[in-house]
């Protein structure tokens, strides 16, 4: 969640009102997972400190070939972009997200959503599902393998079965080929400049 606002104080103003209606709605927030930035934000290398950019001097060899940004809005605009394909919940400004998240609603008529991403940095994992009164449960859990591939499995499960959907970045084993009714799929991926890959099939 990124609360736009036009300085601190502002962005505090709106906060209250931004978590009732947020709670409104089934959000429940870990104030401890989340990251509230008041007047410097560190990216790839740079500081942002008074409107300002200026080197980080704890610059990393990572992000030594990135190309400088030009203005503070560039920064903001990438961290944006980053936080919308990651789902992370920020207020006020973006920042780094917590290594690992999770959440989970449900009302008292049996619907529910829960989901969590893992944030060890070499095999990176989510499972995110919701259901609904009827019994019917959408989902979706994947993970990096110890090889480096991929691996996301699509599924729902109601009156009719399970039904799965893999993709994978790399080849499946030949006893994952044919499974009766599992559909497979190639998976391209595609890195960001948040550091976490997009994956796109």
């Amino acid at each position: 969640m990124i609360i736009p606002s036009i300085d601190e104080l502002d962005g505090l103003n709106r906060l209250p009102r931004v978590l009732q209606t947020a709670s409104e709605y089934g959000l429940e927030l870990n104030l401890m997972k989340c990251n509230f930035l008041k007047s410097k934000i560190e990216f790839l290398g740079y500081k942002i400190e008074n409107g300002k950019i200026s080197h980080f001097l704890d610059k990393t060899v990572d992000v030594q070939n990135f190309p400088e940004p030009k203005s503070v809005k560039q920064i903001l605009i990438i961290l944006a972009l980053a936080v919308a394909a990651n789902g992370a919940t920020l207020v006020y400004h973006p920042a780094w997200w917590p290594a690992a998240s999770a959440y989970q609603a449900k009302d008292g008529q049996g619907n529910y959503a829960f989901g969590h991403q893992g944030g060890h940095p070499g095999r990176p994992s989510f499972h995110m599902e919701r259901g609904d009164i009827t019994g019917t449960k959408v989902g979706s859990y994947g993970g990096r393998d110890p090889y480096g591939n991929m691996r996301i499995t699509e599924y729902v499960a109601d009156h009719n079965g399970y039904r799965p959907n893999i993709r994978t970045s790399g080849r499946l084993s030949r006893d994952h080929e044919d499974a009766a009714g599992v559909k497979t799929s190639g998976l391209r991926e595609y890195n960001t400049a948040s550091g976490r890959s997009f994956f796109s099939y």
